[in-house]
């Protein structure tokens, strides 16, 4: 699924890794994508609810 995404997206590996990884909940995912709708070029971690 993330190779999907990093592809699609246009994502960093480290990106498309972390969106999907296990640990990240549901809520920063969902910000994360957000960001990318709204036209940012990559993902702000530091902006994201932990």
């Amino acid at each position: 699924m993330w190779i999907v995404a990093q592809q699609e997206l246009h994502l960093t590996g480290n990106d498309a890794g972390r969106l999907f990884a296990s640990c990240t909940k549901a809520t920063t995912m969902l910000a994360a994508l957000a960001q990318l709708v709204d036209g940012a070029a990559r993902i702000n971690w530091d902006a994201l609810p932990q």
